[in-house]
């Protein structure tokens, strides 16, 4: 599913478009990566009973950055995104050093409002679903790249003491593991859905 890319929408606002799109026939699974774990857990929420598994790719629960970086987020990240986000940034935070996935990633990034993407930095270092993703009653998988510098390892490690039937599956990628390392992911994705889909 797309977000609006012109529109400032912040959770909340995407959780009521997500249930307006699949209301009447939410999906078997959701594959919810990075931005869009946070929002998945909301929406499974209000939908219990109705969706079979999560599948979490690179993605959190609560702010992936330090308490300083989160308190500094009014400010910082305003600048950051007015400035633009250079090929070698990206290639350094998102995609492990390579040039083609940063330089297709920056040409989408410029379609995008910059205020829009500003409000979802923002969103991502205030928002916390800890309580909302431990009291789900569905498998999770969580996939976790090695080589993420965006989101802590040591949040996704915290994970399995939460849900209890989550699985982590650690890919080497960097944090934009499905372009970075699409047939390690789908081989992991595809033995998760054979899992529950079999009822095993």
């Amino acid at each position: 599913m797309a977000f609006p890319r012109t529109q400032r929408l912040g959770y909340d606002d995407l959780t009521r478009r997500v249930f307006q799109e699949v209301e009447a026939e939410p999906p078997d699974f959701i594959l919810a990566e990075s931005f869009s774990g946070p929002l998945a857990i909301k929406f499974l929420e209000h939908h219990r009973g109705k969706v079979r598994g999560l599948i979490l790719c690179a993605s959190f629960v609560a702010p992936p950055v330090s308490g300083i970086l989160r308190s500094l987020r009014h400010g910082v990240f305003g600048w950051t995104v007015r400035g633009g986000f250079s090929v070698p940034a990206i290639r350094w935070l998102l995609a492990g050093g390579d040039r083609g996935l940063a330089s297709r990633v920056r040409t989408t990034l410029r379609t995008v409002d910059p205020k829009v993407i500003a409000l979802r930095l923002r969103q991502v270092l205030a928002t916390d679903v800890s309580r909302e993703f431990t009291s789900l009653e569905i498998p999770v998988l969580n996939l976790v790249a090695s080589r993420d510098r965006l989101v802590r390892r040591v949040l996704a490690d915290s994970l399995p003491a939460a849900h209890s039937l989550l699985e982590t599956v650690v890919i080497e990628a960097p944090h934009l593991m499905l372009q970075s390392a699409p047939d390690a992911s789908a081989r992991a994705i595809t033995r998760f859905l054979t899992k529950h889909l079999s009822g095993g």
